[in-house]
């Protein structure tokens, strides 16, 4: 029985132990696992399409992966440094899962390149051969050296300063002294000779080794790149697996802006509007080869829907103050209701609303609908901070050309188109060219957010128009009874349209207009115009077909003192 038992007990504790044992293997494998480095994988990835809005731009990446089970970085390199990391979205398709999403910079140190082999070895050989040749010439100055104190020596003998007493004692001197110094100058010649070789083949031999020391840095220089911008992914997967990754994020220093052409190829068909985009971007990585998308909305702006507070509306209070022997009405806007101020009620100061500030008032007001142009063309953007052009949409403008006369002031008639339903086209704000049969009429600018349904486009001069102003003979008569005189002024206007088509003809005269209730101004003919009274304007609307001829008559009078002369009367 005790024996049983032993066991039993023995058993237990062996089990026991076992499991403890198993624990803490479950236990250290997880924290081995856990700390364990996670593998790198580096995402070959191109731009598919850019989304640029108006002051930034949606950068959409793709690439695709082929990972075991486990757990691993996924790093979409050459991403801009302008981009903004609360925007990076990420999708992807395959058996793994999506565990984290960050931008990380990585540095990048300079890489040292090696000098060929072949290099060092001339240099090597260089450095050898220049030493054996200074010691060369140190050689050689030295032997300069004791020739030339030698010939000093001689110079200084006391013969030669006339210490000897004997002729031939100073005859044979001079010719030992002249063997002497010929042979030290003759050697003193040869050895310059030496150095002068010497020091030329040491200077070849000098600006070579510069070269080749230099050949590094001139041929294969070291290489400083910029730090690395990445869009680290981590993923686990719990088997082999293949797929795609997607990620988009903004940058900024990019944008776009939209100018335009008109185009008129004459007063019977419609205006060709070609609408452009000027693409930007600077933002350190090049859209090559991809779809563009410009859309006019900013992304950057605060989208909090805008809030009015209430509006509290009460009487004003006035009140009578009394300071010495003066009395002020003072004027106070209360908090209380209009009952109680009407009552009289005292009212103090904490009793009164604080100031309100512009804020307080401040409502957000939509300018303009927000479009996005699809462009259907693969474009290539760099990063070069150029204004690049992209042809968004070419339109058909619903047009009607009218010529504009004044030939009081001047002969030509003027071409304007009038555009109508101009709002449909949802058009941004922008400089417009205007050509006119081909030839560049002007610049103009086009205030789409203020615009009417109808806008008109000076196209300039047309000389195929053709328009005369004649002053008729002026009659004068004077009043029977005192000293006015009515004057009668006529002036015949000849018109004739020398173009092949009909067009449309806005004239415009004048009739002066009375500022003194002495003279009297009164319009005698003016069939078929509109006249402002307060102007004295007068406005025909005419169609005239091709060649055809039109005169006008235009006539008043004025009755005024025949003693005083008139002013401003053309």
């Amino acid at each position: 029985m005790k024996t049983t038992n032993f066991l039993n007990s023995t058993k237990k504790q062996l089990n026991f132990l076992l499991k403890n044992m198993f624990l803490s293997i479950l236990f250290l494998s997880a924290t081995l696992y856990t700390n364990a480095e996670n593998k790198e994988v580096i995402i070959k990835s191109k731009i598919d399409k850019v989304t640029v809005f108006l002051s930034s731009a949606q950068v959409f990446r793709s690439g695709t992966l082929s990972i075991n089970a486990g757990t691993y970085e996924l790093i979409f390199e050459g991403v801009s440094p302008l981009i903004n990391e609360s925007s990076i979205q990420v999708n992807g398709t395959g058996n793994y899962t999506i565990l984290d999403v960050k931008h990380r910079i990585k540095p990048v140190l300079p890489t040292e390149n090696v000098i060929p082999v072949k290099v060092t070895k001339d240099i090597k050989i260089l450095e050898d051969s220049l030493t054996a040749i200074n010691f060369e010439i140190d050689d050689y100055t030295g032997q300069s050296d004791v020739l030339k104190f030698e010939k000093r020596l001689i110079e200084s003998n006391k013969m030669l300063t006339g210490g000897s007493d004997t002729i031939p004692e100073i005859k044979d001197g001079f010719t030992y002294i002249r063997t002497q110094l010929m042979d030290i100058n003759k050697k003193l010649l040869e050895i310059n000779k030496a150095l002068l070789k010497l020091n030329t083949k040491k200077n070849k031999m000098e600006v070579r080794l510069n070269s080749l020391k230099s050949y590094n840095s001139q041929v294969n220089p070291v290489k400083v790149e910029e730090p690395k911008n990445q869009v680290v992914i981590t993923v686990f997967s719990t088997a082999t697996t293949t797929g795609r990754l997607e990620i988009s994020y903004l940058v900024s220093d990019a944008g776009w802006s939209t100018s335009y052409d008109i185009r008129a190829e004459g007063n019977d068909k419609p205006l060709k509007l070609v609408q452009k985009a000027n693409i930007y971007q600077n933002s350190g990585e090049n859209w090559n080869d991809v779809n563009l998308t410009l859309s006019t909305i900013t992304p950057n702006m605060n989208n909090i829907k805008p809030f009015l507070p209430a509006e509290y509306l009460s009487y004003y209070v006035y009140r009578n103050t009394y300071n010495g022997n003066l009395s002020k009405n003072k004027c106070e806007q209360p908090r209380s209701v209009m009952s109680e101020t009407a009552a009289g009620a005292t009212m103090d100061k904490e009793d009164y609303l604080p100031a309100q500030t512009s804020a307080n008032f401040m409502q957000t007001v939509q300018t303009m609908t927000n479009v996005e142009y699809s462009i259907p063309l693969i474009y290539s953007i760099p990063s070069d901070g150029e204004s690049h052009v992209v042809a968004i949409q070419n339109l058909n403008l619903k047009t009607e050309y009218i010529y504009y006369l004044t030939p009081k002031i001047d002969k030509q008639a003027f071409l304007v188109a009038k555009i109508t339903d101009f709002e449909e086209y949802e058009l941004m704000p922008g400089t417009a060219s205007i050509f006119f049969n081909g030839s560049f009429v002007g610049s103009t600018s086009l205030n789409t957010s203020e615009l009417s349904d109808t806008i008109e486009l000076a196209l300039g001069r047309d000389r195929s128009i053709i328009v005369e102003r004649k002053k008729q003979k002026e009659d004068t008569k004077n009043v029977i009874i005192g000293t006015n005189q009515i004057k009668t002024i006529t002036y015949l206007i000849n018109l004739k349209n020398n173009k092949a088509n009909s067009i449309n003809i806005i004239l415009t005269d004048q009739i002066p207009v009375s500022n003194d209730k002495d003279i009297i101004v009164k319009p005698l003919i003016t069939k078929g115009a509109d006249l402002d009274e307060t102007t004295g304007l007068l406005t025909w609307k005419l169609k005239l077909s091709s060649n055809e001829s039109k005169s006008l008559k235009l006539s008043y009078s004025i009755e005024s003192n025949k003693n005083k002369p008139l002013a401003n009367l053309n």
